[in-house]
């Protein structure tokens, strides 16, 4: 009988239990995210996908950012056609001045940025004027030692060359930092007539460039906190690269296969033609800024 009542107990607070269940009110639902409160839906991303790092509000895009690619890549070649034909070391500072100031004021590159990619150009760019400087003996001797001569022609030409190395590289970085791949297919598809498949592997060359510098930056993260303390020695360090560069090739291998097969299930490549959601058209202030660029190019070629 005991086992009875227990039971009836049981039962009876259950149906009270499911009773005020029935009876109470529902869950809040979840706060909205701050996009649904204010309404604003984020922008695609060069693989499809968007989130908050790909927003790009209208009026915090920088003015190369809006400007067409078109009229971006003839300042840029007019910029490498300056750079290779300027033989003086002080028209090149310049001019890697002035192409620095415009990364910072019209394409709104963080300085700290900049500076940090154009230190590791600078791994490339000391070794140049070294060789320049050894390769090309003339003018007044500053110092030598047996054949070995340091002149005033050869330290001249190095920082040339050495700034010459430089220009290419930010005024190529500031075109790539402010050209969105999907335009620049559509540059090469529509104004160039290059075949689209050519167009999209290029683009797509481009887009794996930042995603492999984050996978590189995050695989030496990783490997420091699993190793406890920093490399000590030549041998560790070059041990170090090997297996951030084998990591580095694993990854890129595999993000191409799995771009291979997104491209195959949607069809990619099925049609000679291709046709585009988002139409460019060429900028009034693009056009302007690129036949000032190629005036000032004409006006200072026969100058420096």
């Amino acid at each position: 009988m005991t086992r009875a009542a227990d039971s009836d107990l049981t039962q009876l607070n259950q149906n009270q239990a499911s009773h005020r269940g029935l009876h109470q009110a529902p869950d809040k639902t979840p706060d909205k995210t701050p996009d649904q409160e204010s309404g604003e839906k984020l922008p695609m991303n060069a693989a499809g996908q968007s989130g908050p790092g790909d927003r790009r509000n209208a009026a915090e895009r920088s003015l190369l950012s809006r400007t067409d690619p078109l009229s971006k890549l003839i300042m840029l070649l007019c910029a490498a056609a300056l750079a290779v034909h300027i033989s003086r070391p002080l028209a090149s500072a310049v001019l890697l001045g002035l192409l620095w100031a415009a990364s910072f004021w019209l394409a709104r590159m963080p300085l700290r940025n900049t500076a940090s990619k154009m230190a590791v150009i600078a791994l490339f760019a000391v070794p140049l004027f070294v060789l320049t400087v050894l390769a090309s003996p003339s003018g007044r001797l500053y110092a030598g030692i047996g054949p070995v001569e340091i002149t005033s022609g050869g330290v001249e030409d190095g920082l040339t060359v050495a700034l010459r190395l430089g220009v290419l590289f930010l005024s190529s970085m500031i075109y790539i930092e402010t050209t969105e791949p999907r335009d620049f297919i559509y540059m090469l598809a529509r104004w160039f007539r290059v075949p689209y498949r050519l167009a999209f592997g290029i683009s797509v060359a481009l887009a794996f460039i930042p995603l492999l510098e984050q996978e590189g930056r995050v695989a030496a993260a990783a490997s420091a906190i699993r190793s406890g303390r920093p490399p000590e020695g030549l041998k560790e360090r070059i041990a170090r690269m090997r297996r951030l560069a084998g990591g580095l090739f694993t990854a890129s291998v595999r993000r191409v296969q799995q771009t291979a097969g997104a491209m195959d299930v949607k069809g990619f490549g099925a049609y000679e033609q291709r046709t585009f959601l988002h139409e460019i058209t060429l900028s009034r202030w693009g056009l302007s800024a690129a036949i000032c660029g190629l005036a000032a190019t004409i006006g200072f070629w026969s100058v420096v």
